[in-house]
């Protein structure tokens, strides 16, 4: 009975060994869609939300842009995308509503979302 068992699962293995190898040394072909791999004319991702801006000469996120300018007119420094207030745990979108409110001097700027959770805080949505 144990040599059975045991003939069952060698030929198991042989089985997945003949199913599994080939792709194991399978070569992409053209077909193949390569994550990353849809760059445009200019090098930009548009599958990572980048666009090529004129103006900048350079592949930006327009939206980040937007946050950028809304950020830079609360007083924070040009690579800010999040606000917080130094007397809550929560931080915002500097386009949000809620981000404008903050009284200027107890404005907290992020420059991304792990930097803020870093510091205790949470992101709300507007």
């Amino acid at each position: 009975m144990k040599t059975i068992i045991i003939l069952i699962i060698i030929i198991a293995l042989i089985f997945i060994a003949i199913f599994t190898i080939p792709y194991l040394y399978k070569t992409p072909s053209e077909n193949d869609s390569i994550i990353g791999g849809d760059k445009d004319e200019h090098g930009c991702i548009a599958s990572a939300g980048y666009t090529w801006n004129k103006t900048k000469q350079e592949c930006v996120r327009e939206w980040e842009e937007t946050l950028k300018t809304a950020c830079t007119q609360l007083n924070c420094p040009s690579n800010t995308l999040f606000v917080g207030s130094k007397n809550s745990d929560k931080y915002y979108n500097c386009d949000c509503g809620w981000a404008k409110t903050i009284n200027p001097e107890n404005i907290v700027c992020f420059s991304s979302d792990d930097k803020a959770v870093s510091q205790g805080r949470v992101k709300s949505e507007c």
